[in-house]
């Protein structure tokens, strides 16, 4: 739950000079909990029979309180020709009680508190018409995945004392691109670089199952997107991102690549959409998910990724009040394995398990 407050003030009659400024905040409470099955029956069974015997916090409850005070400035300098920057102060509150971890180890609760000021400014300038050329800088603040953190916690930990939140992680981010959008086309590609001097990541040890890693850390890449309707009932288009990344984890200035839960590979989207009647419009989607081998070359990963590709079919219709959706996920019921899946595979058995298969799926939807 939260709220926002924010106004906007306009510095001139023409509105080409406004701050938008205000204050948000969010508050979440968080925890994920897993059945247990009785091991000797599902092992009698041949894996077939699950007989639920009890349940286990898999990441404890914890409660984790955001505010935000922003000012965001915007300048229409000429027609063609916008400038905007800002800044937001951050503070993040994280409290959790004394709990058990799902493997029985004994943690002692606590709060935790972490704050920083970040600031972004852009640029975007209209080439020529339905052309606009940007760039942006940013910064980004943020914490670790406390929920592994506090559901993989070792023997004696203790939240705050084993936590160092006094340097959280801050992310500077550049980008610069294109975008257009014209009648029948709309296109944008982007290049965008990151680096944070005290990046985050996790690394399966033997002393546990997940171990918290701190430090230089890059990431970059490119992404683009297509979109033409060359008719009434007709479009087509399709999204491509590619990025990499590293980490310096000695700090000897030498940088590895990431692994491929934090850098997952060349990844392609397409799809095909008509309008058979009218109301009636009928969607193919493709997902290829390309081979990746950095991470394994370097020990990060365990394995090399494989790739593979999903179709999906959608079928909607428009309705009086609403739409009734029929959606075919894993159209070709391909056996596939998803990164994730891959990446853990290796360390947890239970972890190397097949994509989901061919699945239906109905739904209607309605706006008020």
């Amino acid at each position: 739950m939260g709220g926002r407050l924010q106004v906007n003030t306009s510095f001139n009659p023409e509105d080409t000079l406004s701050l938008l400024w205000g204050v948000d905040y969010v508050r979440e409470d968080s925890s994920q909990r897993f059945n247990l099955f009785d091991p000797d029956e599902f092992d009698a069974s041949g894996g077939l029979v699950f007989r639920k015997i009890g349940e286990v916090d898999f990441v404890p409850p914890y409660r984790l309180n955001d505010l935000g005070i922003f000012a965001q400035l915007q300048w229409d300098v000429v027609d063609r020709l916008t400038l905007s920057g800002g800044a937001r102060y951050v503070n993040l509150n994280i409290d959790t009680d004394d709990y058990t971890t799902y493997d029985g180890n004994s943690v002692e609760g606590g709060t935790l508190t972490a704050d920083d000021v970040v600031f972004n400014l852009g640029l975007a300038y209209e080439v020529v018409d339905s052309l606009t050329a940007f760039a942006s800088f940013s910064q980004g603040f943020s914490l670790p995945d406390i929920g592994r953190v506090l559901g993989f916690a070792p023997p004696g930990f203790a939240v705050e004392s084993d936590i160092d939140l006094t340097q959280p992680q801050k992310v500077d981010n550049y980008e610069i691109g294109l975008r257009g959008n014209w009648n029948t086309v709309q296109a944008s590609v982007a290049a965008f670089y990151n680096y944070s001097s005290l990046g985050t990541r996790f690394a399966v040890s033997n002393s546990g199952p997940l171990q918290t890693v701190r430090s230089p850390q890059r990431v970059y890449g490119i992404e683009g997107a297509l979109d033409w309707q060359p008719s009434d009932r007709w479009s087509f288009g399709g999204t491509a991102a590619w990025l990499e990344g590293a980490d310096d984890a000695d700090e000897d200035g030498d940088f590895t690549a990431l692994d491929s839960l934090i850098i997952p590979p060349f990844k392609l989207t397409a799809y095909v959409e008509n309008e058979t009647l009218p109301g009636w419009r009928n969607r193919l989607q493709l997902l290829f998910s390309g081979d990746r081998d950095r991470g394994f070359n370097v020990g990060a990963d365990s394995a090399p990724i494989n790739s593979y590709i999903t179709l999906d079919l959608l079928s909607g219709v428009r309705l009086r009040n609403g739409e009734l959706t029929l959606g075919i996920q894993n159209l070709l019921n391909t056996q596939y394995y998803p990164v994730y899946s891959q990446y853990f595979a290796p360390f947890f058995d239970s972890d190397n398990r097949a994509g989901q298969g061919r699945t239906m799926s109905l739904s209607y939807r309605t706006t008020f």
